[in-house]
C-alpha cells in the first residue's frame, strides 16, 4: 500500500553539529540541506501491506407502487499487517502503523422516493429525500470529523404533456458546514489545511427530451 508522508522539510534551526540536529523533524534526511529535500515536502512510499474486510448491507422496501424506501451501509475491518516505511521516515507518521488515508470505516445512506398523486397531464411528479453519514476519516497527521448530510430533489417530468423536465433541488438541507476532504499536512510542519463542503445550495435543473 502506498501513502504520502508529509512535513519533509528542512527546518531553518537544522544544524548538523547540534546534538538532535540530524533527527526529525529538522531535516528528513540529516544533512540540513533544503535543496535536496522530497518536492513540496511529500514523499510517495510503499508503506506495507494491509488487510480490508467488511460488509456492504442494501434493501429497497416498496410498500406501494409509488412510495420506496432504499437504504444501505458500509461496516470496514481496517488492519495492518507489516510496515515497511524507512525507518528514517517512521518519526514522520502519526502512528507505527499503515495510515490507511481518506477511508470511513462505516458510511450509512438512505432515501425516500414518493410519486406524488398528482394528474399525469400535468407533469410526473416525483419528491425524493437522500440522506448520508461517514464516519471520522484519517488524512495523514488530520482526522476529518464524522458528518451527516440530508438532500432534496422535486421533479416534474414531462410537463403540460411536453418532452420538458423541471427539478428543484436542494443539497445539504441543514446547511451543515463539515470538512469533505484534506490538503497534504503534518504535525512536524505544524500546519493543517482541508476543504469544507458545499454549503446549503439551491438550484433548478430544465432538461427537453429531443424525439420520442
Amino acid at each position: 500500500m502506498q501513502v504520502p508522508i508529509s512535513g519533509l522539510n528542512t527546518q531553518a534551526s537544522c544544524s548538523t553539529t547540534a546534538p538532535g540536529g540530524t533527527n526529525p523533524p529538522r531535516s528528513p534526511d540529516g544533512d540540513c540541506d533544503a535543496s535536496n529535500d522530497p518536492s513540496g515536502g511529500t514523499l510517495l512510499v510503499n508503506a506495507g501491506k494491509t488487510r480490508v474486510a467488511g460488509i456492504d448491507l442494501s434493501t429497497r422496501i416498496q410498500p406501494t407502487s409509488t412510495l420506496s424506501f432504499d437504504a444501505g451501509a458500509t461496516f470496514l475491518d481496517l488492519k495492518s499487517r507489516s510496515l515497511t516505511v524507512p525507518a528514517a521516515l517512521q518519526s514522520y507518521l502519526a502512528a507505527l502503523e499503515v495510515p490507511f488515508n481518506l477511508v470511513a470505516k462505516t458510511t450509512v445512506t438512505a432515501g425516500l422516493r414518493w410519486t406524488l398523486p398528482v394528474p399525469l397531464s400535468l407533469a410526473e411528479t416525483v419528491a425524493s429525500l437522500d440522506y448520508y453519514h461517514s464516519s471520522k476519516v484519517r488524512s495523514s497527521d488530520q482526522v476529518l470529523p464524522a458528518y451527516d448530510l440530508v438532500n432534496g430533489r422535486l421533479d416534474l417530468n414531462g410537463v403540460g404533456g411536453s418532452n420538458a423536465d423541471i427539478s428543484f433541488f436542494v443539497r445539504n438541507l441543514f446547511d451543515k458546514k463539515y470538512l469533505a476532504s484534506s490538503n497534504v499536512g503534518s504535525a512536524a510542519l505544524g500546519i493543517f489545511s482541508g476543504f469544507y463542503g458545499a454549503p446549503r445550495t439551491y438550484g433548478v435543473e430544465v432538461r427537453y427530451r429531443f424525439g420520442d
